[in-house]
């Protein structure tokens, strides 16, 4: 049986590739079976798009937005353990973010 996360991945890897019609079409047919078991449409991770020069910002420009946040949820988990000041300082920074 087709599970959903083999279809999440091939549907990203898709939408990373150049926008032929072919591969539209898979897409469109990866979209259809995956709502169709899950019995709802789901909205597409969105792909980062930041600029910048340092390293992490590169590395993570036109990655999935929502596998991106769930490594960077799991170093916060760290960071509050380890470093509880950085991570004060960071989660008052972010708060403060309008």
């Amino acid at each position: 049986m087709i599970n959903t996360d083999e279809l999440d991945k091939e549907i990203l890897m898709l939408e990373k590739k150049d926008t032929t019609y072919a591969n539209c079409e898979r897409l469109a047919w990866l979209y259809i079976v995956r709502d169709h078991i899950t019995g709802q449409q789901q909205s597409q991770p969105t792909p980062l798009d930041v600029s910048g020069e340092s390293e992490f910002l590169q590395a993570v420009n036109g990655r999935d937005s929502v596998q991106v946040w769930a490594v960077m949820d799991d170093l916060m988990d760290t960071v509050r353990v380890t470093a509880p000041r950085a991570y004060k300082s960071v989660m008052e920074r972010i708060r403060a973010i309008q």
